[in-house]
């Protein structure tokens, strides 16, 4: 990887964070594609000077897509929202966004893409965050066959929000609040191991135009998730069911907020499970070679600022 132009869209997140760690271990060099260049600034100091680049970039136009991707060798688009405002809308990030990318990569002849999806969305689904997803795999696969599509579950490690996100929650009440039961089943991996699929993928060329479903060793439900915090936190939580109705109900006044807290795309991706398909042409991390790091090892560490203090 020594010397590989590598272009990462939309790494400014807590998962960008970890790929561009890894891929700079290697002595990539790497530019951060991101909207607002200036919240990616800290990651220049993960990697030599001069090694690592934010540049700006919207994926949904393809003018500011082609001169960053114009010399590279490599690009992985990570671009990925939960909810819609006025400047981000589903179609543009996850659809017009991924072909974009995919259209340029194919352009200038780039030796590999690396698309990041997501686990569970079906095309029965719902949510608009699961149709979009699903549209854009098929519009990279379409445009460059041989990209290679990585599909996780839900990624915890250090700056991630759901976890965090409860346990804030949980230090307010001990009543939380989860919507049909809180069945919905979830296979959670660490940012880590996503960031080593995404080196292995790089360097095995054997999978090319191959998708990968990225999952922990466990599976839980939601209402397991939380209880697992709670017992982290050393907190007693107590569980208020909503039916789904209801959670579009409560969506409508929470979804206001300039960051929503709920909406109702997020209550319809609660009827979607995420863990590994048992589709035989979808890959596992088992298959990179990577043994998955459990949640238990991890989570005590993310959550120790949100025990009591006395």
């Amino acid at each position: 990887m020594k010397g590989q132009k590598i272009v990462i869209f939309g790494g400014s997140g807590f998962l960008g964070r970890q790929v561009v760690q890894t891929l700079a271990r290697e002595g990539a060099l790497i530019r951060v594609a991101v909207r607002r260049p200036g919240l990616a600034s800290y990651q220049k100091t993960i990697g030599e000077v001069g090694q690592i680049s934010p540049v700006y970039c919207d994926v949904s136009d393809i003018e500011t897509v082609k001169p960053v991707l114009k010399d590279a060798d490599i690009a992985i688009n990570m671009v990925g929202i939960f909810f819609e405002n006025t400047s981000q809308k589903f179609d543009n990030s996850h659809i017009k966004g991924a072909k974009n990318i995919s259209l340029c990569a194919q352009e200038y002849h780039l030796k590999r893409l690396i698309h990041i999806s997501a686990l569970g969305p079906k095309p029965s689904s719902k949510a608009l965050y699961s149709k979009t997803k699903i549209k854009g795999e098929k519009s990279v696969i379409s445009t460059f066959p041989e990209a290679t599509i990585l599909r996780p579950s839900l990624i915890f490690g250090p700056g991630e929000k759901f976890f965090t996100l409860y346990a804030k929650l949980a230090q307010l009440s001990p009543y939380l609040p989860i919507f049909g039961g809180g069945k919905t089943r979830f296979q959670p991996i660490f940012a880590g191991d996503v960031a080593r699929a995404i080196l292995c993928c790089l360097k095995d060329s054997s999978t090319r135009g191959h998708r990968y479903d990225l999952g922990g060793p466990d599976i839980f439900s939601f209402k397991e998730l939380l209880k697992k915090i709670g017992d982290i936190t050393g907190r007693q939580l107590r569980f208020i069911d909503f039916p789904f109705s209801a959670g579009y109900m409560m969506a409508k006044i929470l979804g206001l907020f300039p960051t929503p807290l709920l909406t109702k795309d997020q209550i319809r991706l609660l009827k979607d499970h995420s863990v590994c398909s048992s589709d035989p042409n979808n890959k596992t991390l088992e298959d990179l070679g990577i043994t998955p790091t459990p949640l238990d090892l991890k989570l005590p560490g993310l959550l120790k600022a949100f025990k009591p203090r006395f």
